[in-house]
């Protein structure tokens, strides 16, 4: 109990920090503090392989399928840019912007369940994703899909996320996938992102750029 709480605390404590250095400078060493710090779920070889993007054409604009434990890292990485999130989980992402205001995080719904994945590579078996026009209007330079929740039967999957990437990024934009260790990531990224676009697969994280 008491080295649970020692650990919260020192969490707490190298958070900030530890995000701002890996923000301003993302080294192997640094990003490995933030993601203890912050409880990231990206290994260090896929932050490294999204942060070599994002800090050579910083700032950007940046869209982020999903708010987390990582949504502060990701803004103060693309310092000086756009960067928005969408978030299904109006609960979570309440939580998310009240500690730290500076997310810009937009409330979407996805209608989907993932026990229809299949069906759904049929392109018209899936409606648009309602977005805020703002964000439909932008060509994206960068969008990271890491939501929704697509692990357990009834979540929605991430059909929708991946096909609106394929569809929101600019013209040699880059696009990273998460979870691809999994079918339905494999498939949808497979369908709407294509092979032939794959820049690089580190760990579960794909990169395309389109």
């Amino acid at each position: 109990m008491i080295g649970s709480t020692a650990r919260k605390l020192a969490r707490s404590i190298s958070r900030g920090p530890a995000t701002s250095r890996a923000a301003r400078t993302p080294s192997r060493a640094a990003l490995s503090l933030c993601r203890w710090a912050n409880e990231i779920q990206l290994s260090v070889p896929e932050l490294l392989e999204v942060c070599d993007v994002v800090t050579s054409a910083r700032p950007m604009n940046l869209l982020v399928f999903g708010v987390g434990n990582d949504s502060t890292f990701w803004r103060c990485l693309n310092a000086g840019g756009r960067t928005v999130f969408l978030e299904d989980n109006e609960e979570w992402m309440r939580l998310v912007k009240k500690r730290d205001p500076g997310v810009d995080a937009r409330l979407v719904t996805y209608k989907t369940q993932i026990e229809d994945w299949r069906a759904g590579l049929l392109d018209t078996e899936i409606p648009d994703l309602d977005l805020p026009s703002d964000v439909r209007a932008q060509k994206w330079d960068g969008v990271i899909v890491d939501a929704p929740a697509g692990w357990a039967p009834g979540q929605p999957g991430r059909m929708k996320s991946i096909r609106e990437a394929a569809r929101l990024g600019r013209t040699g934009g880059h696009v990273f996938v998460h979870d691809c260790d999994r079918e339905v990531e494999r498939a949808y990224c497979d369908r709407y992102l294509r092979r032939e676009r794959l820049a690089r697969e580190i760990g579960r994280l794909r990169h395309y750029v389109l």
